[in-house]
């Protein structure tokens, strides 16, 4: 237990923290995140899971774009000889799940658990429901130049954004969490999370929802600027063995800001779907 390293087929060496005791389960973070966002959820699921959370590609190598990601999933439970886990994805997480799924099927995992993501970023003629409903190729282009000026206040003004303000159109993020958070993305190599954005941003994962045969829980944040209802229904709807919670009062993090609900939720799913939790 504690952290170990997967050891990927091209080399890199990857944090792993495993902790916890029972039915296995893998957790893949959002971009720039780490396990240790997810706060008193993290508690809660080492208390009914061994929990297998690395620290992600971008963290460690220059190549971290999510097709790299998807095959370290694979190394991972390879090494790990992790049998039918339950997958876990939060934002980016949920891509890196869906790209896997793209390219290998979803016959590794006994339950899939997506967590507030759209499966297209970017808005065009045939698709509104990206990104605050309104992210198009142009935008993603100003993002990614203000990211390549100042990759941390770049992404706190992103960070900041992901939730409905309380009042007006300010941050929908208390002012300590966004200092919190900017000392942490000051560290990173900034151009690492660019190439893995870059990666992902322009893809569309709609073919992938009817494909995904496993059980299914999508949990989305009522107050997530980024998404929304709208969406979540959407996910679920082309997921054919689902179930949706929108939670009132959460944002993008529905995990984090409505953990213990959460927690019972993921519980009443995993035991009326057959998986000992």
């Amino acid at each position: 237990m504690g952290k170990q390293y997967l050891i990927a087929d091209d080399g890199v060496r990857i944090p792993v923290h495993v902790e916890g005791s029972g039915p296995p389960l893998v957790a893949l973070p959002g971009w720039t995140g780490s396990w240790q966002d997810w706060g008193p959820a993290a508690e809660g699921l080492r208390e009914r899971f061994t929990c297998y959370a690395w620290h992600a590609r971008p963290y460690h190598a220059d190549n971290g774009d999510i097709g790299r990601m998807a095959m370290d999933l694979h190394n991972l439970l390879a090494q790990f000889e992790l049998e039918k886990p339950v997958l876990l994805g939060h934002s980016m997480g949920a891509v890196n799940a869906w790209e896997y799924i793209r390219r290998y099927g979803d016959g590794a995992f006994s339950k899939l658990a997506l967590i507030d993501m759209s499966p297209k970023l970017l808005v065009g003629d045939d698709w509104s429901m990206g990104l605050w409903g309104r992210f198009t190729a142009e935008e993603n282009a100003r993002f990614i130049q203000a990211c390549r000026e100042d990759f941390a206040e770049a992404v706190i003004d992103l960070i900041a954004h992901s939730r409905v303000a309380l009042q007006g159109s300010g941050p929908g993020i208390p002012k300590d969490i966004l200092l919190a958070r900017r000392r942490r993305l000051e560290k990173l190599a900034g151009e690492r999370w660019i190439t893995a954005w870059q990666s992902f941003v322009g893809e569309d994962y709609r073919p992938v929802l009817p494909r995904i045969t496993i059980p299914t829980f999508c949990a989305f944040g009522a107050k997530s600027a980024y998404y929304g209802p709208a969406v979540a229904e959407y996910v679920a709807g082309q997921i054919p063995h689902s179930h949706l919670v929108i939670y009132p009062e959460a944002g993008h993090g529905p995990h984090v800001e409505a953990a213990e609900q959460f927690l019972a939720d993921l519980d009443a799913f995993l035991a009326t779907t057959g998986s000992a939790a």
